[in-house]
């Protein structure tokens, strides 16, 4: 396969862009129906069911309207591979592990300058909420996000060089929590899941490293306390976070290495090396792009940016 075949796209930068602006506009329309439930639980469950649902149907519906195949749009034709599958776990958790202390110092920015950062995540407590909770936090977001991000959004983006697509979708991803203390380690992690699915031409991959990523952090907390402790900034808190990093990113690299040379397509690989093709040199399947600045992509880029900062704004600060 060619070049310039892995990069072209039946998606423009217009298409993703207004795909996810009409999801986004349905899910804040609909979230209106939310301050009529009463306050605590159930008001978080429908929020996160209302935006998942929401995200996972309207740009299948957006994208049917413009005469676009899902399939073109959402990379689904890779094979999956037993061992690809099983190593998604230790990539998971070293990406976890090394996030951690990215996440808990931004909060400690956060906090410095006055913003009391936090993430609302409903209740586990008896088994129905566990169940809700696994669904709402853990099931949809691995389906709709994935779809949308590593799908519409990474493919609408591919001619600008899949590294760009990559970085821009990640970009994305990070903005659309609309949530400061959620922006450091969602954007990592959006790198690797978009990375992980345009090697290996499958979604999949990536639905189950977020499946997992969020099934850790939503039950990390009860499974070791001691894991909400480390929100406290001191010295041997921070010593533990960087023997976290650390140890998680030595897991992440080789287990990531060892999943790209399982599933790395032939084509993407620069002299027999999948991560190569993370280098500029040699690797013109990565790098080879349009200009990325185009209206449609600084525009939402702009418009993301805003919105974050508005939301930070009316979730964190008392005026």
């Amino acid at each position: 396969m060619r070049n310039d075949e892995l990069q072209n796209s039946t998606l423009s930068p217009k298409d993703g862009v207004l795909a996810y602006l009409v999801a986004l506009s349905v899910t804040l329309v609909l979230s209106f129906v939310v301050f009529f439930l009463p306050e605590g639980n159930a008001q978080t469950l429908a929020n996160y069911f209302i935006t998942q649902l929401g995200f996972l149907i309207v740009p299948f519906l957006f994208l049917k309207s413009k005469g676009i195949s899902y399939l073109d749009a959402v990379p689904l034709k890779g094979k999956v591979k037993p061992l690809a599958v099983v190593l998604i776990i230790p990539i998971t958790i070293g990406a976890f592990m090394q996030n951690t202390i990215l996440s808990v110092a931004f909060n400690w920015l956060l906090e410095a300058l006055g913003i009391t950062p936090s993430v609302n995540l409903p209740s586990t407590d008896g088994a129905l909420n566990v169940l809700l909770a696994v669904v709402a936090v853990c099931l949809l977001p691995a389906l709709a996000e994935e779809f949308l991000f590593r799908g519409i959004i990474l493919s609408s983006y591919k001619n600008k060089g899949l590294m760009r697509a990559c970085v821009l979708s990640a970009v994305v991803f990070a903005l659309s929590h609309f949530n400061p203390a959620q922006f450091v380690h969602q954007a990592i992690l959006g790198f690797i899941l978009a990375y992980i699915t345009v090697c290996s031409g499958n979604v999949w991959y990536g639905a189950l490293m977020h499946l997992l990523n969020n099934v850790i952090a939503l039950f990390i907390g009860d499974v070791i306390p001691a894991y909400n402790n480390l929100a406290i900034l001191n010295s041997q808190n921070i010593i533990i976070l960087m023997i976290m990093c650390a140890v998680g990113a030595v897991i992440l690299i080789v287990s990531l290495l060892a999943f790209s040379k399982v599933v790395t397509r032939d084509e993407l690989k620069v002299d027999g090396h999948p991560l190569k093709i993370l280098s500029k040199k040699g690797a013109p399947a990565w790098w080879n792009a349009d200009k990325v600045k185009d209206p449609w992509t600084i525009g939402f880029i702009v418009f993301m940016v805003v919105m974050s900062v508005l939301s930070a704004l009316t979730q964190y600060l008392t005026f």
